[in-house]
């Protein structure tokens, strides 16, 4: 995968990332605000043993077991027993083990004493209390050579803590966030099968993407809406939708269709919009367009156009009505709406009949183009009966609901039956999905 599809994954999923760093952050910085702060003192002591003139190897190897020797004697529990006594603290000897640490400072006599304590006078006392234990136990201890060990530096009472470091801790978790947040970003991507752009379409699908429609507002006086295709500040929807008109009136083939299936994989793909879009942007071309509502379970075109929906498609069908009687005009000048209407039992029998082949092809001679809608292809039978009749599909995927399964399912269907299918449609795209969008 290259840079710029990590980049286009994190741009995506920017508030995984960011909400993780927060959560981490906020995490570290309450455990932080909630910990105990500890002071610590040291102590310093030198261990050196009385100067003989020179300095031999063996000197040096002694002073060296010489110091480790006192280091193990101050951590032994009569030493600290004694320091609990002499101060006498509310404490055992393993844990105040815990609390101190030694170091031997490099190619020096000197051993620092460091002590941790939620009070910052106690951890002086105990630090200068283990130093003064030492020096007494030099003073007591022969090892066959003469040796002062002597207090250096007495402990200093601190005046801040020394953990939890709260700067450094919430430094540190932001970093572990935003790591852990940019691999959360990848993991839920990873996870999440629907399709997010064009590219994505395209290689799920193997067939060209015939428009990229971005999302736009819906009219409130409609319940599905159409757009002004002259401007009014949906420009970039408006001329997605010319593109698109252009890519089914002048198809690569040479030969443009005269009756097309809009069709989904699956609902709420926004196909109905798409279709009273198109036709409107066909007829403003000055051609004859006819829009079909086909779904007979779920019809909603007569609510697009705002149209009544006593005599429709299942009247022509069902009743032998004239297509006259039947077919409506709308508001936009060249588009006409066969509404789907009454709801009939066995809508699959009714698409497959023979006076709906008939229908499709009087309509086609009557008007320049036909527009038809129908069921997600996925749902019912309908829409892969339908199919057959018509010259082409152009299928309908919206971002972050199609996947790619369903997409390759429905195109596997429509193959099986023999359909043609022009192209397909990214709906609610979001700007720079599309090349031309603005």
């Amino acid at each position: 995968m290259e840079i710029r599809e990590y980049l286009k994954i994190l741009k995506r999923r920017k508030w995984v990332a960011i909400l993780t760093t927060l959560v981490t952050v906020a995490v570290v910085g309450l455990g932080s605000y909630l910990q105990q702060p500890i002071y610590s003192a040291a102590a310093t002591v030198r261990v050196a043993q009385a100067s003989s003139g020179s300095v031999d190897y063996v000197d040096s190897i002694y002073a060296e077991r010489l110091i480790n020797t006192y280091v193990e004697m101050a951590k032994s529990r009569l030493l600290l027993e004694q320091v609990i006594e002499r101060l006498d603290l509310p404490i055992l000897p393993g844990d105040l083990a815990e609390q101190i640490k030694f170091e031997v400072l490099a190619n020096t006599e000197l051993l620092r004493i460091t002590v941790g304590d939620r009070h910052p006078a106690r951890a002086k006392a105990i630090a200068d209390a283990l130093a003064a234990l030492l020096v007494e136990q030099s003073r007591t201890t022969q090892y066959g050579r003469q040796f002062s060990v002597t207090m250096v530096a007495p402990a200093v009472q601190p005046d801040t803590p020394t953990s939890p470091r709260t700067k450094l801790n919430i430094a540190l978790g932001t970093l572990v966030g935003l790591v852990g947040g940019i691999g959360l970003a990848l993991l839920v991507e990873n996870l999440d099968p629907t399709l997010h752009s064009v590219d994505d379409l395209e290689a799920a699908a193997r067939i060209p993407v015939w428009g990229c429609i971005p999302s736009f507002a819906i009219l409130r006086r409609s319940r599905y809406g159409t757009i002004p295709l002259d401007g009014n500040g949906q420009a970039p929807a408006g001329e997605a939708f010319r593109i698109l008109r252009t890519n089914v009136l002048s198809p690569a083939s040479g030969t443009p269709p005269k009756t097309v299936l809009i069709a989904s994989a699956e609902p709420g793909a926004g196909k109905s919009t798409v279709l009273a879009n198109l036709a409107a942007a066909m007829a403003q071309t000055g051609r004859k367009v006819v829009v079909v509502d086909s779904d007979l379970r779920h019809p909603c075109l007569h609510q697009v156009f705002d149209l009544p929906n006593e005599v429709g498609l299942s009247s022509i069908i069902h009743n032998s009505n004239g297509v006259d009687t039947a077919l409506q005009a709308t508001k936009i000048q060249g588009v006409s709406v066969l509404t789907s209407g009454p709801l009939l039992p066995d809508p699959a029998e009714l698409l497959g009949s023979s006076k709906m082949k008939a229908l499709v092809q009087e309509l086609a001679q009557e008007s320049d183009i036909v527009l038809f809608d129908a069921p997600p292809i996925l749902a019912v039978a309908d829409t892969a009966i339908l199919a057959t009749m018509v010259d082409g599909v152009l299928l309908v995927a919206a971002r972050d609901q199609a996947t790619g399964k369903r997409v390759q399912r429905t195109l596997q269907q429509l193959g099986r039956v023999g359909a043609r299918v022009l192209g397909i449609v990214f709906n609610k795209a979001k700007a720079g999905d599309g090349g031309y969008l603005l």
